[in-house]
């Protein structure tokens, strides 16, 4: 239970009948599961949160307080986040999709360029590196 909850609770006791009624329902499993099938349907390149949210008439925080509260919710936005994982690897592997924002957004999924810069000296050799310290004369200042 969220800590907003445990206040509201210890505020208005267990039974809380304040505020407005819940959205979520068997209902908005279906919809959201034929969301993820056919986004595209809905006017979305890849699957989407957002995407989602309009096809549930809700708003996307709600989402994740959904999958907060109710495990086959969050069951949900897992197998959304892997359509547009899938989705985007497939499509920036066809060309179908520029190539920069593919990247992007598969940085959400874990997905990192990794660089690996050595640096060193002539033909492989270590960087040598001389410190030499210099006692200033009194006479520069």
């Amino acid at each position: 239970m969220t800590e907003q909850i445990k206040i509201k609770n210890r505020i208005y006791g267990d039974n809380m009948d304040t505020g407005r009624p819940t959205k979520y329902t068997e209902d908005a499993i279906g919809i959201a599961e034929e969301y993820i099938e056919n986004y595209a349907l809905h006017g979305d390149t890849i699957p989407q949160n957002s995407g989602l949210a309009t096809a549930l008439g809700i708003c996307v925080r709600t989402l994740y307080y959904w999958a907060e509260e109710h495990e086959a919710f969050l069951r949900i936005l897992d197998k959304l986040k892997a359509k547009q994982e899938r989705v985007l690897i497939n499509s920036g592997l066809n060309g179908d999709f520029n190539s920069a924002i593919v990247k992007l957004v598969l940085g959400k999924h874990g997905y990192h360029d990794k660089q690996d810069m050595e640096h060193t000296g002539a033909q492989g050799a270590p960087l040598g590196l001389t410190i030499e310290f210099v006692k200033a004369d009194d006479t520069d200042t």
